[in-house]
């Protein structure tokens, strides 16, 4: 489902990392445990503050991290 929002793509060192229309970056990692960052993701996704979302690190499923625009002074 996600794939209709990704705007660009990048594999950098065996690291994807897309960015989707409304300009909130995804860092997603190696292909392993794809499963777990896409189930992850999805829940982070459908938080209603999600516009104060910069970054979305799900490199690590079950500890995956967002930065807001608060914290990188935007």
């Amino acid at each position: 489902e996600i794939s209709s929002e990704v705007s660009t793509l990048s594999v950098n060192h065996g690291n994807l990392e897309f960015v989707l229309d409304d300009g909130v970056s995804v860092l997603w990692g190696s292909g392993e445990q794809a499963t777990a960052k896409a189930d992850a993701l999805a829940v982070l996704l459908a938080q209603e503050n999600r516009s104060d979302f910069v970054k979305i690190d799900v490199s690590v499923p079950r500890a995956s991290t967002i930065t807001f625009r608060d914290s990188v002074g935007e």
